[in-house]
């Protein structure tokens, strides 16, 4: 039937084909196949037969395995060359890739090892920024990553630049790409080269949990250390990485100078003992981070902090040259000891004679 005119009634056919414009200001039911080879205007509901995956009940002349069905109730399928691409279930889920979607957006891909499953881009004009991509790994492999954060995908400034990655062997990288260093879980490089890293290791005696490195080798400059017993916090200190060496001297003297104090917190009113950041960085620089009464942007304070275990080395020192001058001064009353004993055995035999 060729439909070419205005019509006010609910249509109902088992095939339609129009050349010309077609309206209907009521509904349409076509249970076979309609085709158009201009436009159709429906003012009520248009109904269409709920097709299959290799003939979708919407589709375009000339490729008719691909289209819109509707495979089961509240559910918009999306064909591809006879392969179902997406659905949108019931529950409002969309799948890509899957007609079992479990989420709000469920992508999967059954082949390959590094296809993309899905990427979620920002761009802005021309310019191409950050993304999300989720790929598809087969097996426990650093060969292959399963998520990755990129920014700079137009490589307009030096990029693409990798700032976040979930290996195959499930490490996670923060600012980096290669790894692992220290066999990591966790890599995370800052922009100047300062890294943190996470150890793995499944020793229960002893064991680096944490390092800190710098530089691109990377040189470790610190590590948190568990040695079967206590944890400790070590400053790197390898003779290798020194030069200049020379004994400490004048150590008593700045030890003197300092000024320890009691005091109480103002948070929780606990009492503590120690020195005053700002008064310490006066003799030791090194100790104390900051700046004294030093604020934000917004007023708001930014707080010295210190590590008294630099102090180590200069109170070692200070107890060597007190413990020096202790040694001269006994050796000095020994002397004097000796002498006084030698007159008094003098003036005992002067006595004697006299008598």
């Amino acid at each position: 039937m060729a439909l070419s005119k205005v019509t006010s009634n609910s249509l109902s056919l088992t095939t339609l084909a129009a050349s010309g414009a077609a309206t209907l200001s009521n509904t349409l039911a076509v249970t076979g196949a309609a085709t158009l080879s201009s436009s159709l205007g429906v003012t009520g509901v248009t109904t269409f037969a709920a097709g299959a995956v290799g003939t979708p009940s919407i589709t375009t002349t000339g490729d008719t395995n691909t289209g819109i069905y509707f495979p089961a109730a509240d559910t918009i399928a999306f064909t591809e060359g006879g392969a179902e691409a997406m659905r949108i279930n019931s529950s409002g889920n969309v799948g890509i890739g899957t007609t079992l979607s479990t989420a709000r957006l469920h992508s999967m891909v059954t082949s390959g090892t590094t296809t993309t499953v899905g990427r979620f881009e920002a761009a802005v004009g021309s310019y191409t920024g950050t993304s999300l991509i989720a790929c598809n790994t087969l097996g426990n492999t650093s060969s292959y990553n399963l998520f990755s954060c990129i920014t700079d995908s137009d490589a307009d400034a030096g990029g693409p630049i990798t700032e976040f990655l979930v290996r195959g062997d499930g490490n996670v990288l923060m600012g980096a790409t290669t790894g692992p260093n220290y066999n990591e879980r966790l890599k995370i490089i800052f922009p100047g080269s300062q890294a943190i890293h996470c150890n793995d290791s499944i020793s229960s005696s002893s064991v680096n949990y944490i390092y800190f490195t710098k530089g691109a080798g990377p040189t470790n400059v610190g590590a948190i250390y568990y040695n079967g017993s206590v944890m400790a916090y070590q400053t790197t200190s390898d003779y290798r990485l020194k030069e200049n060496v020379a004994p400490m001297t004048g150590a008593l003297s700045k030890i003197a100078a300092l000024k320890p104090v009691t005091y109480t917190w103002k948070d929780n009113q606990q009492n503590g003992e120690g020195f005053l950041a700002h008064e310490l960085q006066e003799h030791f620089p090194d100790a104390v981070s900051g700046t004294k009464d030093d604020v934000d942007e917004d007023g708001n304070p930014k707080y010295q902090g210190m590590d008294a275990s630099i102090l180590i080395a200069t109170l070692t020192a200070a107890i060597q040259e007190q413990q020096a001058l202790i040694t001269a001064l006994t050796a000095r009353i020994t002397a004097l000891t000796a002498r006084v004993d030698t007159q008094a055995a003098d003036i005992a035999e002067l006595k004697t004679k006299v008598a």
